[in-house]
């Protein structure tokens, strides 16, 4: 399908690229003006093997996937698999799913990779809470940030609605860059699903293991693997103790990246994110441990799915979500982190005009496709969420809004309660 225009859709990529796959056609009409024509948000077609429903988030069907910006314009084509991801997310009507391919592909240029994900934000009515976190990851510079796209999905022959198809955070040079003797840790809620998890003896913290992977078997309990980075994750706790009496200590140093720590920090808290999936990273057995990627952005910037939980919008607003919580009730004792988290912050804040810019290109891309979305699920997050409006215009007027508002209390408070300065 083909839409004519006069603003040019943009990826989190450059038009650069989407000029040279073809995206953009720009011809001469009779009066030689210049004519602009788009094709709509990208399709993605999913046709299972024998049209099998996808039913389970453990077992995977076999697919054929096509990613097309018009009929003729078929960008990738290729087999894998497919099963459903998430946990309450699974549970809604509008499923996210979790592709592999056979081979590598490279979507919209994004780095090579067998494994995506397609993400439903069936709560987020604004649809651009992760295109938020994207683009705020990336001008805190974090070691990785997600790629991203929206998409119009079919299954099956079916159109599904607009999808965010987005990396999958696991180790790999492009993601998650680790050595082979390094680990990737998710604190996690939903540890009793994973066969192995690690219980911290102190703050009695539960995380499962994305890698060494404990599914298949590469980490076991009690094991070298296992040994070391419980020790680890137990030291480091230990020295995170300290700075609640003795401010000035830097042992938790030989332990944390404050400057990664300090990243996450920064982006979470601009966000207001009450509930995300939080990832620790330790690069080598030699490293110290750094807190990225930043993952889930369903209940940020305003968002949440009852005040009966303890927050109103206007607390979300007005008041720290992580200073005093987490690892960051310790880390905020020490002035040295604190002095990290304001050299941070004056970095970011100079992104955060190109962060608005591209914010404002993403909505303008799925003007239309919203449409189709909202006709198919019209009742999309109305149940659960806190705040909800009548149109998506509406929805995006308050999640921008609501970044403005977060964004200058966000700069008063690292002034009034981080700084040393102040």
């Amino acid at each position: 399908m083909k839409t004519k225009t006069f603003y040019v859709y943009q990826t989190v990529i450059s038009t650069i690229f989407s000029i040279a796959i073809g995206l953009v056609v720009v011809s001469c009409t009779s009066d030689s003006t210049i004519e602009v024509i788009t094709y709509d948000i990208p399709h993605v077609y999913i046709n299972t093997v024998g049209g099998i429903e996808i039913e389970s988030k453990e077992d995977y069907v076999g697919m054929i996937a096509k990613i097309a910006y018009g009929s003729q314009d078929v960008q990738i084509e290729a087999a894998g698999k497919i099963r459903g991801r998430g946990h309450s997310t699974w549970d809604f009507d509008k499923k996210p799913y979790k592709i592999k391919f056979n081979d590598k592909q490279t979507p919209f240029g994004f780095p090579a990779n067998r494994d995506w994900v397609l993400l439903a934000d069936f709560n987020d009515r604004s649809l651009l809470r992760t295109a938020y976190m994207a683009e705020l990851s990336k001008a805190a510079r974090m070691d990785f940030f997600i790629h991203y796209q929206h998409v119009q999905l079919y299954l099956n022959g079916e159109y599904m609605g607009v999808y965010l198809l987005t990396d999958h955070i696991e180790k790999a040079k492009e993601r998650v860059n680790i050595e082979d003797d390094g680990y990737l840790l998710k604190y996690d809620g939903y540890y009793y699903e994973s066969p192995l998890f690690l219980v911290t003896d102190e703050m009695k913290r539960i995380y499962t293991f994305k890698y060494p992977d404990a599914d298949e078997g590469k980490m076991i309990e009690g094991d070298d693997n296992w040994q070391f980075i419980s020790s680890f994750m137990n030291n480091m706790e230990s020295a995170l103790f300290l700075l609640e009496n003795d401010p000035d200590n830097t042992e938790y140093l030989s332990y944390i990246d404050p400057v990664s720590f300090a990243k996450w920090y920064l982006v979470a808290e601009l966000m207001a994110v009450v509930d995300v999936n939080q990832y620790y990273v330790l690069p080598s057995k030699s490293s110290t441990l750094k807190e990225y990627p930043i993952w889930d952005a369903e209940w940020s910037l305003g968002l949440w799915p009852s005040e009966a939980f303890g927050w109103t919008p206007d607390d979300l607003l007005t008041e720290s979500r992580w200073s005093g919580n987490d690892y960051f009730y310790y880390l905020f004792h020490s002035p040295r982190f604190r002095d990290v988290v304001v050299e941070e912050w004056e970095k970011m804040k100079v992104q955060l005009p190109t962060v608005r810019s591209n914010i404002q290109k993403v909505a303008n891309s799925i003007v239309k496709a919203q449409k189709e979305n909202y006709d198919l699920w019209p009742d999309a997050g109305k149940a659960m969420c806190n705040v909800t409006f009548n149109t998506w215009e509406e929805e995006v007027e308050y999640t921008n809004d609501f970044f403005e508002k977060r964004t200058l209390w966000l700069d008063d408070f690292i002034s009034q309660n981080v700084s040393r300065q102040h």
